[in-house]
């Protein structure tokens, strides 16, 4: 249901009614792509996933108050209580599948304190053919492949955070602490334990969204830029670039390399369904890969948001 007409940003625009809840869907698809000039090229393999979520405002609705949609939220200081679930693979050799999830809170405890709290989990289950070899009875230094056997396996990623933030006017800043644990079966096989977060956002002229991340990481560090501008209400656009090194697990001196960039647009189809489309490239070298190696990633990202009264 629609409420009076009231004037926007591009003239007299009809809001919507508060919304208690925002869904949300989300899909990515792309190609993976191993590089080493030392061996012959290996055909890309693809990947995936899908998720569905929810945000609720438990302390006050969300008003459409002619703002860029997308930052509605944010420019209203409201509480968040968010679950996101969903699940992905990929085609490679290994049939990689995994199920992910989110639960979390951002709670305004004062118009300038805020206090977050989440847990996240992804659990993989990989299936990997392996060749079975034996001694050649003709010729005792040979071997000849024998038959295949199914190795599976399972593991679980949980990644607990916590959350200070302050805020000042249009500005927010936070501190935030989120170790990463892994298992597989009942034996822990690796911990990141230097995990901490520092974040700025600002957003000026209520149309310029600036976000500036560092991270420091158990061997090394990273950072993020994010910008976006809203050339309507409704439209925007958007772009990202994100870099880190530092160590595979907190024990061990095998390091990492990765970097992404990340661009697109989004659109509100109406006061209360919005949607996003991007393209992302993902860069990565692990330790133990010869040094021209490398993996490429390249994904087309789409969202879906929904408004609820």
């Amino acid at each position: 249901m629609l409420s009076l007409v009231a004037l926007g940003m591009t003239g007299a625009v009809a809001l919507a009614a508060p919304s208690w809840a925002t869904m949300t869907l989300g899909m990515d698809a792309g190609t993976v792509t191993f590089w080493d000039a030392t061996k012959p090229f290996v055909p890309p393999y693809s990947l995936g996933d899908a998720t569905v979520g929810i945000t609720l405002y438990p302390s006050r609705p969300l008003q459409d108050d002619g703002a860029p949609l997308t930052l509605q939220p944010f420019l209203q200081r409201l509480s968040t209580v968010s679950v996101t679930i969903g699940a992905g693979g990929n085609g490679s050799s290994d049939s990689n599948r995994y199920g992910l999830g989110t639960v979390a809170a951002d709670i305004y405890l004062r118009p300038w304190f805020i206090l977050g709290a989440s847990l996240a989990f992804r659990l993989d289950g990989d299936s990997t053919v392996t060749e079975i070899y034996g001694t050649n009875p003709l010729n005792p230094f040979m071997q000849i492949p024998l038959g295949s056997v199914l190795v599976t396996s399972a593991v679980s990623q949980v990644v607990p955070r916590l959350d200070l933030g302050l805020r000042f006017g249009d500005v927010r800043i936070d501190l935030a602490y989120a170790p990463d644990l892994e298992w597989m079966g009942p034996s822990m096989v690796g911990t990141k334990l230097l995990r901490v977060y520092l974040d700025l956002r600002a957003v000026f002229a209520r149309r310029y969204d600036l976000a500036l991340g560092a991270r420091a990481l158990d061997g090394g560090g990273g950072g993020r830029v994010y910008l976006a501008g809203y050339v309507t209400d409704r439209l925007g656009l958007f772009a990202s670039v994100d870099a880190q090194h530092g160590a595979i697990y907190n024990n061990t001196s095998a390091n990492f390399d990765a970097a992404s960039a990340n661009a697109g647009v989004s659109y509100w189809f109406t006061r209360r369904v919005g949607g996003s489309a991007s393209y992302q490239l993902n860069w990565s070298h692990q330790a133990g890969a010869p040094d021209g190696a490398f993996t490429l990633e390249h994904l087309g990202v789409l969202g879906l948001s929904l408004r609820i009264p």
